[in-house]
């Protein structure tokens, strides 16, 4: 009942949908039509904001009630299951799913490569703050999740 009041709320009585539908159909038509300068610049303004919005939630998620428990839930191990080989290689392919290397996006990675950023630094780096934005997901999800049962 009240979270359809607040959908009613959001979708009919606000022109938040409008607004932020042109706002992406804006950012979209200007990455189509301008190339990859334009697809920089969204990624540029987009990443660091989504990062934003990832902290803010983040934060107020472990202040929710019962947030603890999820947190806890997260971090229980089934023991039993760490032993099982196809557990280790599920987590492998996750982790290459999620960092690119399955879909060969390190090519793309290479083209930034310098005495600087080379293959080993980028290769440490990328899947690190990778598995660091999945943890904080993980962690916002279960506390929201356990904050509202």
């Amino acid at each position: 009942e009240t979270s359809i009041k607040i959908f009613n709320e959001f979708a009919q009585e606000s022109y938040w949908p409008v607004l932020t539908h042109t706002l992406a159909v804006v950012i979209v038509g200007g990455c189509i039509f301008g190339g990859i300068k334009w697809i920089e610049k969204a990624n540029m303004l987009l990443v660091p904001m989504l990062l934003g919005i990832l902290i803010f939630t983040f934060g107020w998620s472990l202040t929710r009630k019962y947030s603890e428990v999820g947190i806890a839930f997260l971090f229980t191990p089934n023991w039993g299951s760490m032993f099982t080989p196809t557990l280790w290689v599920a987590a492998a392919s996750q982790n290459a799913f999620d960092t690119g290397a399955a879909m060969a996006l390190f090519i793309s990675y290479s083209s930034y490569f310098n005495r600087k950023n080379g293959a080993v630094r980028l290769g440490t780096m990328i899947p690190l703050c990778n598995n660091m934005v999945s943890l904080f997901c993980a962690l916002t999800i279960f506390s929201t999740v356990f904050s509202t049962l």
